[in-house]
Formats: C-alpha cells, sequence, structure tokens
C-alpha cells in the first residue's frame, strides 16, 4: 500500500474512532467529595484566646449551623461530614423538613427525639434516671458503614440515615454517599439541635457546585458570626433589668445562655447579679433557640451531679419492655463504652438530679440543691419552652452564690450576690 493509502486509512480510522466516542457517555469529572462542618466551636476574650478553637478564651460560643447550609451535588457524590455534638441526619428525598421534626424530634415521646422516657433505668445503688438519651438518634443508623471514604453509608432517598452522636471519637467523622435520583432534594438536621439544617439538591454534573467555593463562603459565614457573638456578648453583659411584682416581690433577669438564630452564646448574663434578699431571679431559658442549659445551685454540688450523673453508659440486656434492671457498661479508652451483649444494648442515661426540675424554689445557701432542669428552645427536653425563677432567702458570702450549667460544667457559670 502506498504512502497516501496508508495515511487515508489512518484517517478513515480516526473519524470512526472518533464517531464512537461521540456516542459513549462522558465520564463524569470529579467535583467531591464535599465537606459539611455540623456546627463550629470558637471563642473570644482574653489575651491568650485561640478565636478559631475556642481554647483560652472567656467566651465560648458556636455557630450552630451546617457549615455550608446548602448544597448541589451529582447523584453518587460523597459528603463528609464532621461532627461535634450533633447528628447529620439525612431524611428521605423530598420531605418536608419542618413538618418531619414537629412530628418526630420535638417532644420526649416522639420517635427521633432525642431524649426518650426509660422505664426501668434505675442500678441498683445508683441515681434514678427516668430519661435515657434516644438510642435510635444517639447511634449510627445504618450501622458498619459511614467510618471510612471506602466505606460510605448510602442515602438513595428511601430511608433516614444518621450520624449519631460521636462517642468513642470526637469530633465525629460520617461519611455518606448521596444516590438519590437527580432532581431531588435531601433535606439533613441534628436531632440534637433540630433547628439545624442542611438542603442538598441532587443535579446534573455540570450544575454541582465547586467545593472550594463552598468553603470560602463557610468562612465568610464564621468570620459574620464571630462579629455577632460579640456584639450580642458586649450587648447582654451590660443588662442589669428587673421589675417589682403586685405584692412588692423584686424580679431581676437573667439569661442562661444566648441564642440568636445561628449563633448560641455559652455564657450566664449578667455573670455578676447583684441583689437583696427576698428578690427573685428569673432565667429566660424559654428564648433559647437552639443550645440546652441549665440553671444550677450550689456549684460544687452541681459540678459533681454533672460529673457523675450526667452522662451515664448502662447496658440494658432485656430492653425496655424486660423486668431486668439495667447494669453499668465496660470502657475501653480505644473504643468508648460496651456492654457484653453487643452495642444494641448499650443505653446512655442521665439522672433525674442532673436532667429533671429539683427543689422548692427558693435557695437558702449552703447545700441546698436548686435546679432548673434542661432548658431548650427546640422543645426536646421535658422542661423546655419555660423560664425558671428562683427566690434568695439569705444573704450570701462575699464570694457570692456561684452556680453553673450541667450541660457545659465550670466553664459556663455565674454568680448571685444577696445582701441584707
Amino acid at each position: 500500500m502506498s504512502r497516501l493509502g496508508r495515511r487515508v486509512g489512518l484517517l478513515c480510522a480516526l473519524a470512526v474512532i472518533s464517531s464512537v466516542l461521540v456516542l459513549l457517555p462522558a465520564a463524569r469529572a470529579q467535583v467531591g467529595p464535599y465537606e459539611v462542618q455540623v456546627g463550629h466551636f470558637f471563642g473570644f476574650g482574653g489575651t491568650r484566646c485561640n478565636e478559631q478553637t475556642g481554647e483560652r478564651c472567656k467566651v465560648q460560643a458556636e455557630s450552630m449551623r451546617f457549615l455550608p447550609s446548602s448544597i448541589d451535588v451529582p447523584k453518587g457524590e460523597l459528603v463528609h461530614f464532621v461532627t461535634g455534638f450533633h447528628t447529620a441526619t439525612l431524611l428521605p428525598a423530598n420531605s418536608d423538613v419542618s413538618k418531619w421534626v414537629e412530628d418526630n424530634a420535638t417532644g420526649v415521646d416522639e420517635p427521633w427525639n432525642f431524649v426518650v422516657p426509660d422505664p426501668d433505668a434505675d442500678v441498683a445503688g445508683g441515681p434514678v434516671a427516668s430519661h435515657k438519651f434516644n438510642p435510635q438518634a444517639l447511634f449510627p443508623s445504618p450501622s458498619g458503614c459511614g467510618d471510612a471514604q471506602a466505606n460510605p453509608c448510602v442515602s438513595d432517598g428511601t430511608s433516614i440515615v444518621n450520624s449519631g452522636i460521636p462517642i468513642a471519637q470526637f469530633p465525629g467523622s460520617f461519611w455518606v454517599k448521596v444516590d438519590a435520583n437527580v432532581g431531588d432534594t435531601v433535606r439533613v438536621v441534628c436531632l440534637v439541635h433540630p433547628k439545624m439544617r442542611l438542603r442538598i439538591d441532587v443535579v446534573p454534573a455540570a450544575q454541582a457546585s465547586d467545593p472550594a467555593a463552598l468553603q470560602q463562603a463557610v468562612q465568610h459565614t464564621l468570620v459574620s458570626d464571630l462579629d455577632l457573638a460579640k456584639a450580642t456578648h458586649n450587648r447582654m453583659a451590660t443588662i442589669q433589668s428587673k421589675h417589682v411584682t403586685a405584692d412588692g416581690t423584686t424580679v431581676w433577669d437573667a439569661w442562661a445562655g444566648f441564642d440568636t438564630e445561628f449563633v448560641s452564646l455559652d455564657e450566664m448574663y449578667p455573670t455578676r447579679l447583684r441583689i437583696k434578699k427576698g428578690d427573685r431571679v428569673r432565667w429566660h431559658l424559654e428564648s433559647l433557640v437552639n443550645e440546652h442549659h441549665t440553671a444550677t445551685f450550689p456549684f460544687s454540688t452541681a459540678r459533681q451531679v454533672s460529673n457523675d450523673e450526667g452522662f451515664m453508659f448502662d447496658c440494658d440486656p432485656d430492653g425496655d419492655s424486660g423486668a431486668g434492671p439495667d447494669v453499668p457498661a465496660t470502657f475501653d479508652p480505644a473504643t468508648g463504652p460496651g456492654c457484653p451483649g453487643g452495642p444494641s444494648q448499650l443505653e446512655v442515661e442521665f439522672s433525674d438530679r442532673f436532667g429533671l426540675l429539683r427543689g422548692n424554689g427558693r435557695f437558702a445557701g449552703g447545700s441546698d440543691y436548686e435546679n432548673s432542669g434542661i432548658r431548650t428552645g427546640s422543645g426536646n427536653v421535658p422542661q423546655a419552652l419555660a423560664s425558671y425563677t428562683l427566690q434568695f432567702t439569705r444573704v450570701s458570702p462575699d464570694t457570692g452564690f456561684r452556680y453553673l450549667c450541667m450541660i457545659h460544667g465550670p466553664g459556663m457559670a455565674g454568680r448571685v450576690f444577696v445582701s441584707g
């Protein structure tokens, strides 16, 4: 064959190959995985404060968001959730997220609520516990997936996929493959703070969000949240308000934590309150939007109860309906708590002294234990959506009556100074 013939043959072959390639589906360019941070702790105040992590800061705060809050992903793409004391709970595709939360996660009798009754929690000789953290919300489902990029759980739009809350590893890492159909919307909610939500739209690959651009937007959001937290703290720190009731009693206003829509401040406001014997203090816990707090006196007892009775790991071999009591769980530093019968038996409980209203509403100093119980604006704990009022019947020592939040511990404390 002549040189010209060989050239013509080569051109013909290339033309055939090109026509076949045109007919083949184009390979999808890699755009993910997508990183989603569920909440972000930060802080401010103090000479050694690391504002990005909150370490050594006087004021502790958190962005109560999924960061980012909305993403467009191709079918089959990976999403990596980094969680603190939160869940990333993916609902069935096209769910009405507000209705789902209202029906499933805003009352202690609802199936996905973070706190549920525990009819047989009491361990012999241990503290009384009538409630527990809901295992369905607390632990990952389905099990056996989500722990690594190579082993993601799959959200195909037909069922709930839940990260659970990190116990052995903190912060948590949860991988999900979003395999719902193009055109579907998958809503994601935090079961602990159900007003925290994320929208995932499944789109053609060409319309997918750019992960780098999303992270730039996240950094901008965090800067804005830090500025808002500082401004809100400065405003709250100066408030000294009161009113006098019809019977002549003075009632002072206070806040155990303060929330905006997307920022929570884990501080007592005012940090130091000066009142008279017989006055009352009203903590406006009903104004919380996302967080959970208590106002608990005295500090020393509250700290002990918080440490010993706040998160109790037990095993329930025969379930809630069984006659047998719970037994203490084992604990391995590498893997966390465990039960002889496997992880399905593990429960995390809190005592009534920790989580529920205690006392007679009149603080007399000393060892008198007065606890608001856990309150929140989301409605998912027993004392939700209610303020807490305490009367002070004795003069305080010069150092005042110190108190704390049982959830956040000594870092969230205040003092009430009572004069005669």
